[in-house]
């Protein structure tokens, strides 16, 4: 039978959204050459988008062997009419063997010796929204004895996310082998977006080589590119090229074909290189804190905290406690100075992508955006009065939480005769119930991002509709949960002291003054 084929760089397999909002699969060839004219990669997965685009970003590095310094970096940026396809077509004919997902030798992102001890496993285990194995279902019911079948570009994808975001765990018993977790595993990737893939690849193209984010050596580069992409064994990388492309799992897909084309049912998988725990906490596209007993702590996912909400954290990039994404990080240095290289006016964001995961298991993916404006980047000033905005509406969110807390407290024990009062935790309890925190934070986001937007030039005005913004959202949430309350007399008592423990707490903290 004839081996089957997939190259990735002939072959749609990455999703993308056009213009028009058209949703298209493209070859790796054909994305960065349409890279100018698409808005966006797409997957329902936001782990398959953050590990193309760390896949990507490897590629163009090492195609454009740089950019060495400012002045390589904004000769790509000017070129608007996309890539040096040239240069890029060159790379492709020297190793295109080494993009077929099927090769006999080099299988894109694998290594046929994992299929030396014969063992074989559901392709499902690649796949972090099935329930396999210890993880808990997210999107379907999918079990480990299901038929799961998947075609040759789902296979690309899911073998380009396993790499990237393989989580701990045990793969073998009886031999004694656990996995590690992968280089994005823990914490949220965060991409500087432009208004094209064009432009969100080259935002993120940070100097290279360079001694930080990742040193990097003169044997630095891809996983494709090795002849043994496991050898030496290492638990340091070669650079920031190896660790974009770091082979956290010795896998390989079994390929079969059916009528339906080239499909995967089962693949060999045992555990590849373990990376050093000082590299798993200082990932170049990451958020850290900086904390003097626990070292760096990455930012990550809450199910019930919007990232919006630490825009400014983000923004710190003097700050000794935080450490910014590499490519925030450049970006402020691009600003610094002589004519801007992005426009103040400029649709800048930040996506966060990734998932939140306890020890083994996945809780959720998610997939965030904040806007951006450059001014941010090169004037500190914005980010002191972003932080003002950020904690004024923390501090609306607490008088509301005590407004409830008064309420829930009066509607247990209406009269502390006695010296009786509520307890505690069924306080909390009803105050949970009630939701005004999440009702609260819910109607924010938009007005945050007006608000964002507008302070550059419009700093004394955007503070003032912010604070009027804030006490309007407040007394809003206030009266939607007093309304669910009813109208007995202990309800309305409750109710009554709620509104007086609100507006003495709003008179405090959103007293702005000019």
């Amino acid at each position: 039978m004839t081996q089957p084929t997939f190259n990735l760089l002939d072959e749609p397999w990455i999703g993308a959204v056009d213009a028009n909002g058209m949703l298209k699969e493209y070859s790796l060839r054909d994305l960065l050459v349409r890279a100018p004219h698409l808005r966006a990669l797409h997957d329902d997965s936001p782990l398959v988008i953050a590990a193309v685009l760390r896949m990507l970003l490897a590629l163009l590095h090492r195609v454009y062997d740089g950019p060495r310094n400012s002045r390589e970096w904004k000769a790509i940026w000017a070129t608007k009419d996309g890539f040096d396809m040239a240069r890029i077509e060159r790379y492709f004919v020297q190793w295109h063997s080494r993009f077929d997902l099927f090769d006999p030798e080099h299988p894109f992102y694998q290594t046929i010796h994992a299929a030396v001890d014969k063992q074989t496993k559901s392709v499902a285990s690649l796949l972090p929204e099935l329930s396999t194995g210890n993880n808990a279902t997210l999107f379907d019911h999918t079990t480990d004895v299901s038929d799961v079948v998947l075609s040759a570009e789902e296979a690309a994808r899911a073998v380009v996310a396993a790499q990237t975001f393989g989580l701990a765990g045990l793969c073998n018993p009886q031999l004694q082998l656990n996995f590690t977790d992968s280089t994005a595993t823990r914490g949220m990737i965060l991409i500087a977006e432009g208004n094209s893939i064009f432009e969100t690849l080259v935002l993120n193209l940070i100097e290279y080589p360079a001694e930080k984010p990742i040193l990097s050596s003169a044997t630095d580069r891809p996983a494709w590119e090795m002849e043994d992409a496991y050898a030496p064994d290492r638990e340091q990388p070669l650079g920031y090229l190896d660790y974009l492309t770091w082979q956290n799992r010795r896998l390989l897909l079994i390929p079969e074909t059916n009528d339906s084309g080239r499909v995967v049912r089962s693949i060999a998988l045992t555990p590849g290189l373990r990376l050093d725990a000082a590299f798993l906490a200082r990932d170049p596209m990451k958020h850290y804190r900086v904390d003097e007993k626990r070292g760096h702590i990455s930012k990550r996912f809450s199910e019930d905290r919007a990232l919006w909400r630490d825009s400014a954290a983000l923004l710190r990039f003097k700050s000794p406690e935080q450490q910014p994404p590499a490519v925030l990080d450049w970006l402020a240095r691009l600003a610094e100075g002589g004519r801007p290289v992005l426009e103040d006016h400029y649709s800048l964001r930040c996506m966060a992508l990734g998932m939140a995961s306890d020890q083994a298991k996945i809780d959720f993916f998610r997939s965030e955006h904040v806007p951006l404006p450059p001014a941010y980047l090169k004037e500190p000033q914005l980010v002191d009065l972003l932080t003002k905005v950020l904690e004024a509406a923390e501090n609306t969110a607490r008088e509301l939480w005590k407004a409830s807390s008064t309420m829930a407290a009066v509607l247990l024990v209406p009269d502390e005769e006695g010296g009786r009062s509520a307890n505690p935790d069924d306080v909390q309890s009803l105050r949970d119930t009630m939701g005004a925190e999440r009702r609260y934070w819910a109607g924010l986001e938009p007005l945050f991002r007006e608000t964002m937007q507008a302070l550059p030039e419009q700093t004394i005005e955007a503070m003032r509709r912010w604070f009027g913004w804030l006490r309007e959202a407040a007394w809003a949430t206030f009266e939607e949960v007093s309304e669910g309350l009813g109208d007995t007399p202990r309800a309305l008592k409750a109710v009554v002291r709620g509104r007086e423990q609100l507006a003495q707490g709003l008179g405090k903290v959103l007293n702005f003054e000019a």
